[in-house]
Parts: structure tokens; C-alpha cells; sequence
């Protein structure tokens, strides 16, 4: 529990994953729109994504293969 705690309060604090949450706040963007808009580097912004969506902060709406 208190490792689990600590790892959100971690997330949450975290520079990208606070723009992440703001850019998706209002609308629905994908990681490369994300990346273009904030400068994140792309392989950060999908770890951040994929830990926001493990903390159920932020969910997948859809998913595409290129």
C-alpha cells in the first residue's frame, strides 16, 4: 500500500506526466500529438501513458497499428 501510494505521489509530481494530464484534460489526444505539442520525447511520453493509465488516471480510447 504505502509503496503503491508513494509511486502515484511520484507520477503525479512527475513534469511529463502533469503535461500529459493537462494536454488530455479537456480532449482526447494521441502520444505523437502530445509529443509534437509539449517536446516530450516520444519513448518517455508512452511510458508515462501507460503509468497514468496503470493508475487509473487516464484511459485509451483507442489503439492503432501502423
Amino acid at each position: 500500500m504505502v509503496k503503491g501510494a508513494l509511486n502515484l505521489s511520484r507520477l503525479l509530481t512527475d513534469e511529463y506526466a502533469g503535461r500529459i494530464l493537462s494536454l488530455t484534460f479537456s480532449q482526447a489526444r494521441s502520444v505523437q500529438e502530445i509529443c509534437a505539442i509539449s517536446g516530450i520525447p516520444i519513448a518517455v511520453a508512452y511510458r508515462r501513458v501507460a503509468a497514468l493509465e496503470a493508475a487509473g488516471l487516464l484511459r485509451c480510447l483507442r489503439t492503432e497499428i501502423a
